[in-house]
């Protein structure tokens, strides 16, 4: 019997678009992430504004590709970072940009002495919990009823970590 070959989905972002930290965000570019976030998480949660994204971002670490796509947003403490938040545009939703923007964030992390990484995700998100495990995070616990969704239910959260 012939193994069942599957052909590899195609990714249809730039390559070329780079992911990179953001050392300093102009607030109409923060604006722009806030939009993406608040789109991203419409169906569950509020987004966050473009200060919010901004206070985190000055004291951690926020990555983004260079057409505002997707950013990732991380709090930092010594060898330790937490990932608050990862948005796609729902536009842009299963190319892989989620994926490369974590990859590009825990490459340039790990690189700047980041030996663990932490982050929590609701219980309802599967496709979420999906490639956390298959970017080797593990799952490391669960919250009861941590996160209120905007029509008021609560959901869990399941807290996964991964080392370098």
């Amino acid at each position: 019997m012939r193994p069942c070959l599957r052909k590899r989905r195609r990714r249809s972002f730039d390559v070329a678009s780079l992911i990179r930290r953001l050392a300093s965000v102009p607030p109409d570019r923060l604006e722009r992430l806030a939009e993406i976030h608040r789109l991203a998480f419409a169906s569950t949660s509020w987004g966050w504004s473009g200060g919010e994204i901004g206070a985190l971002a000055d004291a951690g670490a926020i990555f983004a590709d260079d057409d505002d796509r997707a950013f990732a947003l991380f709090s930092l403490v010594l060898d330790e970072a937490e990932l608050l938040t990862v948005a796609v545009d729902p536009t842009r939703h299963r190319q892989g940009l989620a994926r490369a923007t974590l990859g590009a964030a825990e490459a340039a992390l790990a690189t700047g002495g980041v030996k663990t990484i932490h982050l929590e995700v609701a219980a309802d998100n599967v496709a979420a919990i999906s490639l956390y495990q298959t970017l080797d995070y593990r799952i490391t616990g669960r919250r009861k009823a941590y996160y209120r969704r905007a029509d008021g239910d609560r959901v869990d959260a399941v807290t996964m970590a991964k080392s370098f």
